[in-house]
């Protein structure tokens, strides 16, 4: 509610045209399988159109591998693609094993998304906590007109694990390295038309009334939907983790509602003073005993001191 966000929950088992004409954002929540070919066709054209689409993606590994779940159908013709494989972290230990819970405060300071959390970085910790994550990749070739790019990338001591049935790395499948863990891809199908005679300039004859509106297609991958768990949404866990207010600012980014976008200030603390009994009836009795006479005995000295004078 303070982010004057409503969302609701629509359960769409089977996408028919004309489904999605009123969405002002469609969320892809975990999706374990790839949709109907007439529900994936229906999607894309709600795309084409200008629509927004957050997905909240989770690898749910399977006999080693993670399966594709038909996201890579859905992002490739806008430059993205998940990899096959799962982010790991380097173990505590000597002899510990490569873990896939860790946090991350690796935010791209070129988005207006990411950039106000990459300066919090400097100020306090505040990161990013991830419980299995895929590999986002940008392939610009699929998508020409498409501006892609990260948002929050993993530690460059990290590998992708790609082989999954071993808790060995594997030099010939596994790939170490810094990898995107949220991306954005964004595309432009009506500008705003400049003014030939540039600001300031009257606008041409019969547009006077008219509403200019810029048309953008705007998509957001989580490659961990357990980022925007409700776990994250608690009072001490917003103070502690950048989960909940990122989620929230993906949100408005893709409703192009950037100037909501901004990390809220963390909760007040609050104070208290815990005492014995016995402080607290002697506290008692100076506040309800002590006082009154102490003042009613300073009036008394006065009203003596001005009778005599």
């Amino acid at each position: 509610k303070e982010r004057q966000i409503e969302l609701i929950e629509a359960p769409l088992d089977r996408l028919r045209p004309g489904a999605l004409d009123r969405i002002g954002l469609m969320i892809l929540a975990a999706p374990r399988g790839p949709r109907a070919p007439e529900e994936a066709e229906t999607i894309q054209r709600y795309l084409e159109g200008g629509g927004r689409l957050l997905v909240l993606a989770e690898p749910f590994p399977q006999d080693g591998t993670v399966p594709d779940h038909g996201l890579n159908d859905l992002l490739a013709p806008w430059g993205l693609r998940l990899a096959d494989g799962i982010v790991l972290t380097p173990p505590r230990e000597p002899a510990g094993v490569w873990r896939d819970l860790f946090w991350t405060q690796h935010f791209a300071g070129t988005h207006e998304l990411s950039v106000p959390y990459a300066r919090a970085q400097q100020e306090r910790r505040f990161p990013l906590f991830v419980d299995g994550a895929r590999a986002i990749e940008t392939i610009p070739r699929s998508a020409p007109s498409v501006t892609t790019g990260p948002l929050v990338l993993s530690g460059r001591d990290g590998i992708l694990k790609r082989d999954l049935a071993s808790e060995q790395v594997n030099p010939n499948t596994d790939r170490p390295g810094q990898h995107a863990l949220d991306a954005f891809a964004e595309k432009v199908l009506r500008a705003l038309p400049e003014s030939p005679g540039g600001e300031g300039t009257a606008p041409p004859p019969g547009a006077e009334g008219a509403v200019q509106e810029e048309s953008k297609t705007r998509i957001l991958v989580f490659a961990d939907a357990d980022a925007a768990a409700d776990r994250w949404f608690h009072p001490q866990a917003r103070a502690d983790a950048a989960n909940a207010a990122f989620v929230l600012d993906a949100v408005h980014w893709l409703l192009s509602r950037e100037g909501r976008i901004g990390i809220p200030p963390p909760p007040r603390e609050s104070f208290g003073i815990r005492m014995e009994d016995a402080p607290y009836k002697r506290l008692g009795w100076v506040l309800v005993a002590f006082l009154p006479l102490a003042t009613l005995g300073l009036g008394a000295a006065v009203w003596w001191v001005r009778r005599g004078a």
